[in-house]
């Protein structure tokens, strides 16, 4: 959590989705990103564990599919 509660801090790293038997089936890569917001919510009466995460990354990957923001250097 350290780095979710530092806003100026960035990190790189990969928000994995999977399921029990199939391995990875959605994948969301960044880099240079900074954590604007962590969320975590634990709902009563058995109901769950909700996260929210929000990410301001310089380029992020979804399955492989690039996106570059373009922030001026």
């Amino acid at each position: 959590y350290g780095w979710a509660v530092k806003p100026w801090v960035k990190k790189n790293g990969a928000i994995l989705f999977k399921t029990g038997t199939s391995g990875v089936i959605f994948e969301v890569a960044f880099t240079n990103a900074y954590c604007v917001n962590l969320k975590r919510v634990v709902e009563a009466l058995g109901q769950g564990l909700s996260t929210t995460l929000i990410l301001s990354p310089e380029s992020v990957s979804v399955n492989g599919i690039e996106f570059d923001n373009r922030w001026v250097k």
